[in-house]
């Protein structure tokens, strides 16, 4: 069983909630419609299984911003449960309802960023100016949140710093070793 054979190796395990294409969009809108029905649901799922928590992909365009706000609350709902469920966040809707990788921590994707309790997935076409970037706006907010930070690292190698594959240990080793920011491999099945 991969749950437990994960947590027996110290190894945390996440659903993946993602929502794509205009059907997407439409099932994103009824679920934040009622997402304190919803979050109640997905933490009851996350118990029963024993998964720690969700990664939240949202890559649908043109949200309303009634339903950004209804995101954060959705996202906040989850991160202060009792049970201590896991909410990370990845960078690609940004603040103004639009479907818009950053590859950076900015004002584009702080507020989900802050209303996540374990963070934010940064897309994986980052350079070292968007590290750069990340460690100047992060210094403006806060000193530890370096690891709430989760570099992506795409191993197949589509648009990762230094091109994936087998440079994949060196993208991450340049993230673990000089920056102390967290690393995310995408390695799509």
């Amino acid at each position: 069983h991969w749950i437990t054979l994960a947590h027996k190796n110290n190894t945390l395990i996440y659903g993946t909630l993602i929502f794509e294409w205009e059907q997407g969009k439409e099932e994103l809108l009824a679920l934040l419609d009622n997402y304190v029905y919803y979050s109640d649901i997905l933490i009851k799922i996350a118990l029963y299984y024993k998964i720690d928590g969700y990664l939240i992909n949202i890559e649908v365009d043109d949200i309303p911003m009634k339903y950004i706000d209804q995101m954060k609350q959705f996202l906040q709902y989850i991160s202060s449960s009792s049970s201590n469920i896991h909410i990370l966040w990845y960078d690609s809707l940004i603040k103004t309802g639009q479907l818009k990788w950053q590859s950076q921590l900015n004002e584009n994707n702080l507020p989900f960023y802050q209303a996540s309790n374990q963070g934010i997935f940064i897309d994986y076409h980052w350079t070292l100016k968007d590290v750069a970037y990340t460690d100047t706006f992060l210094q403006k907010l806060e000193k530890k949140g370096k690891k709430r930070i989760y570099f992506g690292i795409d191993s197949f190698g589509r648009g990762s710093y230094l091109g994936g594959k087998f440079h994949t240990k060196d993208a991450k080793s340049y993230l673990l070793d000089h920056t102390c920011y967290s690393v995310a491999l995408f390695a799509p099945s």
